[in-house]
């Protein structure tokens, strides 16, 4: 005879939910990786996927996944003007693994990162990119900012150019034909 619920259950131990230590709060908060592990028992939207940031000659930087997608735009765009790889005043997107470009403009400032997440990912990359854009919001120019994106990211430099129509020099064949026009 099996034994019964109470018998099987009657020496297990019942602990209490483990409590997780407060950590200092520095003022990059929202744009550093969280280095917390997630044991599962606590709720949340807490999501320990990295979040890579690709840009330049092979330099990465790691953003925290839960933080706001304005946030993170300003991070990037801080670590790429002191890197001199783009001025203060340049419009930048990011660019995901899939070659979709996320404007900063469509989206409110408070949207986490992790709403770009696809759920079974391992980790997820984005490629910072300026962008300069006409008057209907139409990519007229876009520079993926990492060395060589032909050779580095083949499959996102094709999927731009392809969506975007990229001639050589980083324009779109719309801004072509206009400035042959003027």
């Amino acid at each position: 005879m099996a034994p019964t619920l109470d018998a099987r259950f009657k020496n297990r131990k019942v602990e209490s939910p483990k409590v997780r230590p407060e950590r200092q709060k520095s003022p990059l908060d929202n744009t550093v990786p969280s280095v917390e592990e997630d044991d599962g028992d606590s709720p949340g939207t807490y999501m320990p996927i990295p979040m890579i940031v690709r840009y330049g000659a092979n330099k990465e930087m790691y953003v925290n996944p839960n933080a706001g997608f304005a946030s993170v735009m300003d991070y990037v765009r801080e670590k790429l003007s002191a890197s001199s790889i783009m001025s203060e005043e340049d419009h930048i997107e990011l660019c995901d693994e899939k070659g979709l470009l996320l404007n900063p403009d469509n989206f409110p400032n408070m949207m986490y990162m992790t709403s770009f997440i696809k759920p079974s990912s391992d980790e997820a990359t984005f490629y910072p990119a300026k962008v300069e854009r006409d008057e209907n919001k139409k990519v007229i120019k876009l520079d993926v900012l990492v060395k060589d994106p032909e050779h580095t990211v083949p499959e996102v430099f094709i999927k731009l150019k392809k969506d975007y129509h990229i001639l050589p020099d980083g324009r779109t064949r719309t801004a072509a034909k206009k400035d042959r026009s003027k």
